[in-house]
């Protein structure tokens, strides 16, 4: 069974449904999409924050932080891709300086 997991082939349907009975799920459990309930601490403390700024800013103030959590996402996945390439993210800021 082990072998079958480690290596690169598929597992077929056997497996899975084993794993399952052995854990006492239901047939088909391991299929199903799920999502992650679970937050870390920096996560929460990020979001916690990111809404008290949404909340106490006007219109104005929500667009420019939208803008912001935009042009970060962008360098974060240019930043991915440049390494899935090989490439070192060179050039890319972390600071552009638009909320000091």
């Amino acid at each position: 069974m082990w072998s079958q997991i480690k290596s690169s082939r598929p597992i077929g349907d056997k497996l899975p449904r084993q794993i399952e009975q052995h854990h006492g799920k239901p047939a088909g459990w391991l299929d199903e999409a799920r999502e992650s309930d679970s937050v870390a601490p920096a996560e929460k403390a990020f979001l916690d924050l990111a809404l008290k700024a949404w909340r106490a800013t006007n219109s104005a103030g929500r667009k420019a932080l939208n803008e912001q959590m935009k042009l970060v996402a962008g360098l974060a996945q240019a930043s991915r891709r440049m390494r899935c390439d090989g490439k070192a993210a060179k050039g890319a800021r972390r600071d552009t300086g638009a909320w000091r």
